[in-house]
């Protein structure tokens, strides 16, 4: 039988130590050939930590581990009795099957985050904001457009009396 991608339900907060442990369980007993991989996945973001710009490491999927093993009767028993485990992603008894496709993906965006970690906040049009970094600092505008991609918005700030656009970086601009 092959090694298939499950996802597992953890409590927010504790997917690590739920890794760690059941790492710790297979090890224990010796099923490590019907293991694969634990994941969980997480990306770089760039935050705003006591007013200065910060790389924190953020889950991609809060509550959630992917695993790569072969689903038995055995298996689930394993899981199932890891402390802060709630189940799997699916039903009872027959858990869903993610794709290697669909796994593949995930791998790329976490590698992705690592490689050049993106900015925590996204705005929409119409949203008061503070400028925070730049020649405009303690400004405040309103979003007149957003380039998640870029990482950018543009911003209409009153300058002289005047509403002027600026384009501005996410890490530039907090919530007014």
């Amino acid at each position: 039988m092959e090694k298939q991608w499950y996802v597992i339900k953890t409590y927010v907060g504790f997917e690590d130590r739920v890794k760690a442990l059941l790492e710790r369980k297979i090890r224990e007993t010796g099923n490590r050939d019907g293991f694969g991989d634990i994941l969980v996945p997480t990306e770089k973001i760039i935050d705003r930590v006591r007013g200065k710009r910060q790389t924190v490491e953020r889950r991609l999927f809060p509550g959630y581990l992917l695993v790569q093993m072969i689903f038995n009767d055995e298996a689930w028993n394993l899981v199932r009795s890891v402390p802060k485990v709630t189940g799997f992603l699916g039903q009872t008894r027959t858990p869903a099957v993610i794709s290697e496709e669909e796994v593949a993906k995930i791998i790329q965006r976490v590698e992705e985050g690592n490689i050049a970690p993106r900015p925590k906040a996204l705005f929409v049009i119409g949203d008061r904001v503070k400028v925070v970094d730049g020649p405009f600092r303690e400004f405040t505008g309103t979003v007149e457009a957003v380039n998640p991609n870029r990482s950018r918005v543009r911003v209409a700030l009153s300058v002289f009396g005047r509403p002027t656009p600026v384009d501005l970086d996410f890490i530039q601009v907090e919530a007014a």
